[in-house]
Parts: structure tokens; sequence; C-alpha cells
């Protein structure tokens, strides 16, 4: 497993490969990377931590592998340079502030299996032009889409659950 806070603020790392050993990444383990551009996570990754990879504002790939449940509070906040991500068919929760202020974020793949998208998931996503929501997707926290500024357009794969109109909040 790699603990919380091993690589954090590691201003030199500028790409990752997690092994297949690994099952575990801790809490901001590699947050604050500025230079971090390339992550591939290992199939055999079950659990990574909240804000993982916070503020790694040089990454734009990732690699997310096939067993992560969930997508942790603050996962992947304010990587600004991140383009594009496929959350794993495995997922079932995109937790709050997940992807916030990504404002590079094109494109957001979601499987079937979601149910839940978190308090400002994807809030400040400014290149976020349309996403679709998968149809088991009972909870969409306050504030998931605000200030997406680019967006045009949400599909819902079923019906749309109730969120008393503060999906798209912007302040």
């Amino acid at each position: 497993n790699i603990d919380s806070f091993t690589f954090f603020e590691c201003s030199s790392l500028s790409g990752i490969k997690i092994p297949d050993t690994v099952t575990s990444i801790g809490d901001y383990a590699f947050a604050s990377c500025i230079s971090l551009a390339n992550v591939t996570i290992s199939d055999h990754v079950t659990n990574i931590g909240n804000s993982v990879f916070s503020y790694c504002i040089s990454l734009t790939n990732v690699n997310l592998g096939k067993k992560l449940t969930i997508i942790p509070p603050g996962a992947f906040g304010q990587c600004a340079s991140l383009e594009s991500v496929t959350i794993p068919k495995s997922s079932s929760s995109i937790e709050d502030y997940a992807f916030w202020h990504c404002t590079s974020l094109a494109s957001a793949i979601m499987p079937n299996g979601v149910t839940n998208i978190g308090v400002a998931a994807f809030a400040g996503c400014n290149n976020l032009t349309s996403l679709t929501i998968p149809n088991r997707v009972t909870q969409i926290g306050d504030f998931a889409l605000g200030d997406c500024t680019s967006l045009n357009a949400v599909y819902f794969n079923g019906d749309a659950p109730n969120d008393g109109g503060s999906i798209f909040y912007s302040d």
C-alpha cells in the first residue's frame, strides 16, 4: 500500500504507474505534485484516498484501475490540466468535490453503476460541454455542476433525480 502523504508536494515527480502489488493509496498520497502529468493505477487497487491527486496542476492523463468502487472526496480537485476521465465500471459513487475545478476537463464518462454524484463533484469544470448521467443515479449533490460555464447539455439515461434546482447553482 501507499500511505497517506507519501509523495505529497513531490515537485519533481512527472509520472507514476502504480504496480499490481498495491491495493490501496492513502489520503493526499500524491497531492500537490505540481509536475505530475501521467498516472496509471493498477487494476488491483480498490481504494484511493481523499484528495489523493488534488492540486496536481499538470495532470493531463489518468488511467483508473478497474476495481475502484468510489471516487473519493477531492480526489482530483484543482487538477487544472486534466482533460478527460473514464470512471471505472466498478464505481458506484463520485464523492464531494471529486473533480472540483478541473478547468480543462472536457469529457467525463460514467458507468451505469454510479448511483451518487456528490456535492460540487464537477463544479467549476469550465470546459465540460455535456454530461450523461447514468440511469441508476438517485442522488446528485448541491452545486454538482455549478460554475460549469460551457455546459450546454445534461442527458439523463433514466429519470432525473429531484435536486431542488441546486445542482447547477453558481455563485
